[in-house]
């Protein structure tokens, strides 16, 4: 009877385990904008999970500040959890150093990283600093669903 029921905690141990290891991806989109409105072009974002065993989730936008999620390994959308954003950025709107429609995420991942440590030494960003620094971003987001609709903001100073 105890070998038993040691068994089954040990069954229910080890699946909450694998809960806790991440869900499954779902769709995210959204847009990325200055507080005023208008769209942020040409931007990469890093999204760090709060929780851990998560993947990290990468996107760069559009024209129209327009962004698509999807993880390191290159699936689609982000697993459902809290994140810490990072944006980098360009002068003019260019896309981080190297980033290119080609690249893999995990590829636009380290770009983005380099990028944060030339932003540390005073390399020019039209986005605040602020937003490059993971211990100091403000933006958060919290993906608990299909379809989120993200809006995320940006303050100029």
């Amino acid at each position: 009877m105890m070998r038993q029921l040691t068994s089954g905690m040990a069954v229910i141990g080890l699946l909450a385990l694998v809960g806790c290891s991440g869900s499954a991806p779902v769709d995210a989109k959204g847009v990325l904008m200055w507080e005023d409105g208008k769209p942020v072009a040409g931007a990469s974002l890093r999204l760090v999970p709060k929780q851990s065993g998560m993947p990290e989730v990468v996107g760069t936008t559009g024209k129209d500040g327009d962004f698509t999620l999807s993880t390191l390994s290159g699936k689609a959308g982000a697993p459902p959890g809290e994140y810490t954003v990072i944006v980098s950025q360009m002068a003019g709107g260019g896309e981080v150093v190297g980033a290119t429609d080609k690249m893999t995420p995990e590829q636009m991942a380290k770009a983005m990283m380099a990028f944060e440590e030339k932003a540390k030494t005073g390399f020019k960003s039209e986005i605040p600093i602020i937003y490059s620094d993971p211990g100091k971003t403000p933006l958060t987001l919290k993906i608990d669903g299909p379809n989120p609709k993200i809006e995320l903001k940006l303050k100029k100073s």
